[in-house]
């Protein structure tokens, strides 16, 4: 088939007139080619040797018999163009950067990848100077650890790079204490260079967190239970296998949360391998259940919303395989609460959804709240104090 394409590639090269070659090769924007060719290899995350692919010539050659000599065939040409593109980009968001007319807030998060290297997202948050409030991700750099020190190693060269040291608005992070010391480190700094900024007054809090760390509380029985939960899940990313004795250890920690562990380890035994996977897509009739995790409290929400539309299949299945689930076997009343409890989470991942789009404003913090707080006391009065 390949070779076939290449055939007709050639014929259409050998029929084109010298003229007609002239004409097709001033049609090329050979600026404007390099410019796509570089979006795609970085959008959507190309190797930069996919310019010596045949297959990627050939298509060139398709659309115009033409244009693949306009095509680098040397990948360091794509890294060079890449470079300058970045450098060039840069500079325009520096440039806006500076006229804008607000102070720049800057929003800091830490993300391990897969391999473990942590990387510190420093993102702005600001009104341009078309009255348009605007946002950016200003830089992606690695960061040796969590301590508010480390991180201010590395955020103070991103600020002085762009040049927005002295227009520093509020820091947004989540609750953790070294975020903490990491806006004392930036107060020191400015005190040391006769600028006022308040480690307190300039200190936000990621509202996402905060309702992350108050259903938390509600999920799990003891602060230490995130820690054991948060290594199980270690364990998995990093692929480790269990021996039968901590395979057993793990269902009895998890069926400490009730109904949820049940769930949970129902969940977790159904994707212990291909056969079972597969078995358990055939019961229920759909892909499977979404699981949990400890950082994403929603995706305990995700995990009840999925399972309760398929509560008796669910049932089968553990009665099914009731030998090595029997303890995690749930009952009518069993299913109720976790009715419940999914009812008790929806107006959290509801307000967390809200708060998550860019539009989203400091004066609707209160309202969110306030819907949340409500609705904890309209829960705890229907539930606990109502005869």
């Amino acid at each position: 088939m390949l070779v076939a394409l290449y055939e007709e590639a050639k014929i259409l090269d050998i029929d084109t007139t010298d003229i007609e070659k002239v004409i097709l090769e001033n049609v090329i924007h050979k600026d404007v080619l390099m410019k796509a060719l570089l979006r795609l290899i970085a959008v959507r995350n190309l190797p930069f040797n996919c310019v010596t692919w045949p297959e990627l010539h050939l298509l060139a050659s398709a659309l115009n018999p033409q244009s693949s000599s306009a095509i680098p065939t040397a990948p360091i040409t794509v890294v060079k163009a890449l470079g300058e593109t970045f450098l060039a980009q840069q500079d325009l968001v520096r440039k806006k950067l500076q006229a804008a007319i607000t102070p720049i807030h800057i929003a800091v998060d830490i993300w391990t990848s897969p391999n473990r290297i942590l990387f510190l997202a420093v993102c702005a948050h600001f009104v341009d100077e078309d009255d348009v409030v605007s946002k950016c991700l200003l830089a992606l750099p690695t960061v040796s650890g969590h301590s508010g020190r480390q991180q201010w190693e590395v955020l103070h060269p991103v600020l002085r790079e762009y040049g927005i040291e002295n227009r520093l608005g509020a820091i947004i992070s989540d609750n953790s204490d070294t975020n903490d010391k990491l806006c004392c480190e930036i107060a020191s700094y400015m005190a040391g260079r006769g600028l006022s900024w308040s480690a307190e007054s300039h200190r936000l809090r990621c509202l996402g967190h905060i309702i992350n760390l108050a259903v938390q509380d509600f999920l799990f029985l003891k602060a230490d239970s995130v820690d054991v939960v948060e290594s199980y899940e270690e364990q998995e990313r990093e692929g480790k296998a269990l021996t039968e004795q901590e395979e057993d250890e793990k269902s009895i920690f998890f069926r400490q949360f009730g109904v949820l562990g049940k769930l949970h380890n129902i969940i977790v035994y159904s994707r212990a391998s291909a056969g079972r996977k597969r078995e358990f897509e055939q019961a229920i009739g759909r892909e499977s259940i979404p699981l949990d995790n400890r950082t994403r409290w929603n995706s305990w929400w995700n995990l009840l919303d999925a399972a309760l539309k398929v509560e008796a299949k669910i049932d089968t299945y553990v009665k099914n395989n009731l030998a090595e689930l029997k303890n995690d076997l749930l009952s009518a009343q069993d299913w109720i609460q976790l009715q419940t409890i999914w009812k008790f989470l929806g107006v959290f991942k509801r307000s967390t959804l809200v708060m998550e789009g860019d539009y989203f404003q400091l004066d609707r913090v209160h309202v969110e709240m306030e819907i949340m707080m409500a609705w904890i006391a309209e829960v705890l009065v229907r539930n606990y104090l109502c005869p």
